[in-house]
């Protein structure tokens, strides 16, 4: 579910709680709501570049945990590896132009409790014009997020 909460938190569906994005996290979504029982098959919506689904229930779950995200997040474990790797999936992308063996990974409509929330995760990071950098020159982070991240492994390598 945290996986789920980072998806929809760095790409918010604006029908019920959803995803907007590529076919690729549109199956991840889709994938993680059966998988974790929280939706049948036939209950999910989809369209070309949306997956959602409406239940209020979810919604108000799914919101409170994103206000709480700083206090739910706080240590470094796999509901925060899964919470990172969803929302890496949904609105990460690598840093271009570094010099070689240098790494770093952007995260776009980012904001100061993010920020807080990866430095007390242990990761340099900073939010400028409301994208959210992340300096992964170590491979900490990467390592971290890789074996939860379903969408973008490639730039994790």
């Amino acid at each position: 579910m945290c996986y789920l909460l980072g998806l929809h938190d760095g790409a918010p569906s604006r029908d019920g709680f959803g995803v907007f994005g590529p076919p690729a996290m549109l199956d991840a979504f889709c994938a993680g709501l059966e998988n974790s029982g929280l939706a049948k098959p036939g209950s999910i919506r989809r369209d070309s570049m949306r997956a959602w689904i409406e239940h209020a229930a979810y919604e108000s779950f799914f919101r409170k945990a994103h206000a709480q995200r700083l206090e739910r997040f706080k240590g470094k474990n796999d509901y925060s590896a899964n919470y990172l790797a969803g929302l890496l999936d949904s609105c990460g992308f690598l840093l271009p132009d570094l010099p070689k063996g240098k790494k770093a990974f952007g995260f776009s409509g980012r904001d100061q409790k993010d920020e807080v929330l990866f430095l007390r995760l242990g990761f340099k990071a900073k939010v400028e014009k409301k994208t959210l950098l992340v300096a992964d020159f170590d491979g900490s982070f990467s390592a971290f997020v890789k074996p939860h991240s379903l969408v973008k492994k490639d730039i994790l390598a």
